[in-house]
């Protein structure tokens, strides 16, 4: 399991310019982020702390574009995960997959499917339905008219106790 924490802040591009911008507005976030989805003018995070005695864990935070402003919203209920597939699509936010920490301090693959109403800011556990992947992280996914691809690795791999 890889995450990464966060050092350096949120960059932006834009395919216009074909320049990059920094963002100075993530002092206060967790710091290790595992999910980006954007949906018209917000950005969606979700991103978790584990240090020890942290008070944060899976955080789901919001960035308005127009103000430059973070604001946190309902963490997902369940597993804190990492390495989710993180998607935006029709006003929702999806979460699928990734792993998470046991009480045995082993990590494990989940197949859990969240859904987020951006509107309603409810999270709604969905059912896998017709031919589900098997629990994994992600080798590569997108969204396109209404849809989700992804790929699945071959072999699932259990990392063991990772620190």
């Amino acid at each position: 399991v890889t995450s990464y924490q966060m050092k350096d802040g949120l960059y932006e591009f834009d395919f216009g310019t074909g320049v990059w911008a920094r963002s100075p507005t993530t002092s206060g976030l967790p710091p290790y982020v595992i999910g980006v989805a954007g949906s018209g003018d917000k950005l969606y995070i979700y991103a978790f702390d584990d240090t020890e005695g942290a008070v944060r864990r899976g955080s789901l935070m919001e960035y308005d574009m127009a103000t430059a402003s973070w604001t946190e919203l309902t963490s997902k209920p369940g597993h804190v995960v990492a390495g989710p597939v993180f998607i935006s699509s029709g006003g929702k936010l999806l979460m699928w997959g990734g792993s998470y920490k046991g009480e045995d301090q082993f990590y494990y693959s989940t197949d859990e499917l969240w859904e987020y109403d951006i509107a309603s800011l409810l999270w709604t556990q969905l059912l896998n339905l017709g031919d589900a992947p098997p629990p994994h992280i992600p080798q590569g996914y997108t969204e396109s008219n209404g849809r989700v691809y992804m790929f699945s690795p071959a072999e699932e791999v259990n990392y063991g106790c990772m620190d």
